[in-house]
């Protein structure tokens, strides 16, 4: 006899009528917030390009300065510069592995954001990445709130209830102020899809074991796998409590999701190759600093208290960090990141779900506990913050946790709604509760915004932090206290009527049902004053993260300065000369990282996910200065330009802010703030044969070749005449007339997956001084043709193809 377990809180037969229709409602708010930008002649990025120095001192736009979201710039670079690598491989028949003019060549095809191996990302291949970014965001967003509905439907939830829930969560803050970083909606979009799924398996469901693996994927796939990994712990903690001591279901369930994480495989396994050489660690190295404080939980009733994305605050002079949030926390305080801090879920959902905890403890343990789990990890309260330290968990994600968390509110608000439809007292007293603490915090933020916005401000703040007057003021020179100010009596004005509002929605709706007219499918109308105070909230905050930006002029302008620096560079490197205490001041304004990769240019100090630590570390002999966090920046003095590891790295440009007098420098290009410099390589070349050294050491055991200089070698040794060429990123052909033959030092980092085929005969290509590939090459005439093809993508779509073949097989078979 085998036991079977029901899905838990299915609805009654007959209930999903009409649910057909009901999905219209949730394409409404995905195409508001993203639709505009989806017009002809218009993007969906956080600003123009040419807004960014040296852009900005040629063109100017005013349209494109007032559309900065300084919250998400990371959706330019590199997100937007990955896509446009992503497009020009496939235009070249190449898969997008290697893209040589990132740092001294980077492996892509586990250390991008934006990859292939997502099947959505294809849609960049049809649309601009700057137009395919909105149809990915407003994909992602109807599946979010549909899967929410769904799920919460499946729970027993009233079909009205569901949709509302499905409505909020499109309207939070992970949509609003996350939808730049398609990655992280994409990864959260399947959560609630892959509860569904559990469902079905702990059901017995046939294809649901499927869909769990298939959703577990993608959601892994989708380019940032912390989400996906903590949408993994949340999944298997609700299987749990929904298995209800089925152990055997459970098991299967936990199979599936494992088959999930393998059928990820195709983007899993090049990422971990390219984390294994990265200065990036997997666990944090400084967790207090990376969670958030105690006072960001306001922004669940005020999601501007720190600010809105269109608002010029920064750290470490964020002007609301530092007067909103206690001097205990001053570390945290520093690192200050409006997005990360974020938890807005929107004012009514909160409240509800208040409702919802208070009236119905027993259904509202499950989402209860989960969302106090990923509370906790994100502000580092004990015991969760001992998990910190796991692999995956830690690196800047703690604070990543509050992005599952919308789910979780949506569902104890929906049975809050519930729970106030049917009248019950309790309901009542906990809304007026809510709505009570709602004021004072309004009232709050009002009087704060009083005091930041007075003349004493800056005493204030040095009074409070036990810092000197003038010392204060030097920290808060780049701080606008007004606009601050401005913006917390906004808040406080939003929230006090807003909290009115909601106070007199649910009022009704308390009536209504102790008159006996509770909120059903037959009544779902009475339900519109929520829709609307949902639906308003996320249009008030969507107009500050959402503003589309005009492509009628094109989004890379040609530029005279961008011109100055191809010509220089050549087929060279950029490194830039940034004299701050903070490393990037002064690179932020001199062609930031990744700018120079959409006009063509290599760049040695490029943003990317895991930077390779053979850059840092050959960076950081030639200036122990130059390391900005996980990677490298910059040089900080004129002193290392002849530094001959810079020879060997092909730097052949450098920026600076203003004119530098080197003998290897020769200045040819200044405006403002900005000044190109054309640097000598001397006798090096970044394609050149040096002499063998001889011995009889196997070339697969030989890591680091001893080059001969040329000068050192016999009187008739001739390393030929050298011509290169790249017909796509992930090839380099080499031809070498009338050489004695030695090693070919080639032009770019050393990485397990480059092949060489010498004269039509497969060689061995391995590392050489300690940076660049190499090889050995006969006497005479040689064609060296090179490819890169890294083992892990070859492994991992290989794993791909048989995890999803075993989670077929295996659905079928639980399913009989």
């Amino acid at each position: 006899m085998t036991a079977s377990v029901e899905s838990p809180s299915q609805p009654a037969s007959g209930t999903d009528a009409g649910l057909g229709r009901a999905w219209l409602l949730l394409l409404v708010l995905p195409v508001v917030f993203f639709g505009p930008a989806l017009l002809p002649g218009k993007g969906f990025l956080p600003q123009h390009p040419s807004s960014l120095a040296p852009l900005s001192a040629e063109a100017s736009p005013a349209e494109a300065q007032e559309q900065i979201n300084y919250w998400t710039v990371d959706g330019l670079f590199p997100f937007l510069t990955d896509a446009l690598h992503v497009r020009h491989a496939f235009e070249l028949n190449c898969l997008p592995t290697w893209n040589p003019q990132l740092g001294l060549g980077y492996g892509t095809a586990g250390g991008s954001l934006v990859t292939p191996w997502y099947p959505p990302n294809l849609v960049h291949l049809l649309v601009h990445p700057a137009r395919a970014f909105g149809w990915l965001a407003l994909m992602h967003l109807f599946l979010l709130g549909a899967g929410a509905a769904l799920f919460l439907r499946r729970q027993g939830l009233r079909l009205g209830s569901a949709l509302l829930a499905g409505w909020a969560i499109q309207a939070g803050g992970l949509s609003l102020f996350g939808a730049h970083y398609g990655m992280k909606l994409a990864a959260v979009a399947w959560f609630p899809w892959c509860l569904l799924a559990a469902q079905g398996v702990l059901a017995g469901t046939q294809g649901a074991g499927l869909r769990l693996c298939v959703f577990t994927a993608l959601s892994f796939l989708a380019g940032f796998p912390p989400l996906a990994v903590f949408a993994l712990g949340g999944l298997t903690l609700a299987g749990l409590a929904f298995s209800k001591g089925h152990m055997g279901r459970f098991a299967a369930l936990v199979g599936f999701v494992i088959l999930g994480v393998a059928a990820a495989g195709v983007g899993l396994l090049p990422m971990a190759e390219s984390l294994r050489g990265a200065e990036r660690s997997l666990t944090s190295g400084d967790a207090p600093t990376q969670t958030a404080p105690a006072e960001s939980l306001g922004t669940l009733l005020a999601p501007g208290m720190f600010g809105l994305p269109s608002d010029p605050f920064f750290a470490p002079s964020h002007p609301l960090a530092l007067w909103l949030c206690s001097p205990d926390n001053l570390t945290q305080t520093l690192e200050a990141n409006g997005l990360e801090w974020n938890m807005h879920v929107g004012l009514a959902v909160f409240l509800l779900a208040l409702v919802g905890l208070c009236s119905r403890p027993k259904r509202s343990l499950v989402p209860g506990a989960l969302l106090l789990l990923g509370l906790g990890f994100g502000l580092g309260w004990p015991p969760m913050s001992w998990l910190h330290g796991l692999p995956g968990l830690g690196s800047g994600a703690p604070t990543r946790a509050f992005l599952l968390t919308p789910l979780l509110w949506v569902w104890l608000a929906a049975l809050g709604l519930e729970e106030l439809s049917g009248g019950s007292r309790r309901a009542g007293t906990c809304l007026a509760l809510g709505c009570s603490m709602a004021l004072g915090m309004g009232l709050y933020l009002g009087k704060q915004a009083q005091a930041l916005g007075s003349e004493q401000a800056t005493s204030i703040l040095a009074q409070r932090y036990a810092v000197g007057l003038e010392t204060a003021q030097e920290h808060l020179a780049g701080a606008d206290l007004a606009l601050a100010a401005q913006r917390l009596e906004s808040e406080s004005h939003w929230l006090i009527g807003w909290t009115l509002a909601v106070a007199l929605a649910g009022l009704a709706t308390w009536i209504m049902g102790r008159r006996g007219s509770s909120i059903s499918r037959h009544a779902a109308w009475a339900l519109l004053p929520w829709f609307l105070l949902v639906g308003g909230e996320g249009w008030r905050l969507s107009r500050a993260s959402h503003r589309p930006v005009n492509l009628e002029a094109g989004l890379f302008p040609s530029s005279a300065a961008m011109d100055a620096v191809r010509e220089a560079t050549g087929s060279g490197r950029v490194l830039r000369l940034d004299r701050s205490a903070s490393g990037v001041s002064e690179v932020e304004r001199l062609a930031r990282p990744n700018l120079l990769q959409a006009y063509g240019i290599g760049d040695l100090t490029p943003y990317v996910v895991f930077t390779p630590a053979d850059w840092v570390n050959a960076l950081a002999q030639v200036d122990p200065l130059s390391g900005y966090r996980s990677g490298a920046s910059r040089l900080s003095d004129p002193e290392h330009l002849g530094h001959p590891l810079l020879d060997v790295m092909n730097v052949t440009c450098i920026l600076a802010t203003e004119p530098i007098e080197h003998p290897r420098l020769e200045h040819v290009f200044g405006q403002e703030g900005f000044h190109v410099h054309r640097r000598d390589l001397g006798a090096q070349l970044p394609f050149a044969v040096f002499p063998d050294p001889g011995g009889d050491r196997d070339d697969t055991g030989l890591l680091f070749p001893p080059l001969v200089e040329p000068s050192d070698a016999a009187p008739d040794w001739s390393a030929g005449e050298v011509r290169w060429a790249r017909p796509t990123p992930t090839r380099l052909d080499v031809k070498i007339t009338g050489t004695s033959g030695g090693w070919l030092v080639m032009d770019g980092s050393f990485q397990p997956g480059w092949k060489a085929i010498v004269n039509g005969e497969d060689a061995t290509i391995v590392q050489a001084q300690g940076l660049l590939r190499a090889v050995r090459v006969p006497a005479g005439d040689v064609t060296v043709r090179t490819h890169y093809e890294p083992w892990s993508l070859r492994i991992g779509a290989l794993l791909t193809v048989l995890a999803l073949a075993i989670a077929w097989r295996t659905s079928r078979v639980e399913a009989h």
